[in-house]
């Protein structure tokens, strides 16, 4: 954006706005360009996060799918083991993916630590019970 904000659409146009639920099955992105991979995951915790849902699904939309909010955290995690060795990135992050952590505990986790309700996630429909993809 004129603003510097990365912002990126799936290959095929379907999932715009830096879909957490599509970018969250990569992680070259960190690898290769990890000062790009901190701008994305700032916008996450950051400039596009939501305190009642976490990290929203695509910028600016509201719409949360479960599958990106967890994947926003794992990748936050290889930002900092690609990028931020110093440790001076996260902090600027850290309170809301720990707020993040927090939402979904309180939300999804019946005491069990296996998520069984509804998950939305990214073939856009809802997921039920305990599951390999998402609820472990």
């Amino acid at each position: 954006t004129q603003d510097g904000i990365v912002m990126g659409t799936e290959g095929n146009g379907c999932c715009p706005l830096n879909c957490t639920h599509v970018y969250g099955y990569t992680t070259l992105l960190e690898r290769l360009f990890p000062d790009l991979a901190m701008d994305m995951a700032y916008s996450n915790f950051v400039r596009n996060y939501d305190p009642a849902h976490g990290a929203t699904m695509r910028f600016g939309t509201g719409s949360w799918a479960i599958d990106g909010a967890l994947a926003c955290v794992i990748k936050s995690y290889l930002c900092v083991r690609q990028g931020d060795p110093e440790l001076k990135w996260l902090p600027r992050v850290w309170p809301n993916i720990k707020a993040q952590m927090e939402l979904l505990y309180n939300k999804f986790d019946d005491g069990t630590g296996v998520i069984r309700i509804a998950q939305q996630n990214t073939y856009d429909s809802a997921m039920f019970g305990a599951n390999t993809f998402i609820g472990s």
